[in-house]
């Protein structure tokens, strides 16, 4: 009987985008047909998400059908004036 390797997506989480050195890695196992709102769930704020390096804006994410081998790096987005939402977004595409 041969065993299959079950496919996943690899998660980069980074909690705190000041510091994105420090970050989680999870994998889950891809489910065809699933989004990437089905696999993150209910968000609050603002985050920024890259897969494989490619900027995914937050309101793409239920039409974003992620593949196996697949790199979701995900951070938050600070609050505040002064326009550094661009920084953090390229910091995400940066560690995916």
């Amino acid at each position: 009987m041969q065993h299959s390797t079950p496919q996943i997506i690899r998660f980069v989480i980074i909690r705190n985008p000041l510091v994105p050195d420090v970050k989680q890695i999870e994998d889950r196992v891809y489910a065809p047909g699933q989004s990437l709102a089905d696999y993150i769930g209910e968000l609050q704020g603002r985050y920024a998400f890259s897969v494989n390096g490619r900027v995914v804006s937050q309101d793409d994410l239920a039409a974003e059908l992620p593949n196996p081998g697949d790199v979701v790096a995900i951070a938050p987005m600070p609050a505040g004036g002064g326009g550094g939402s661009k920084n953090i977004i390229r910091i995400v595409a940066i560690v995916a």
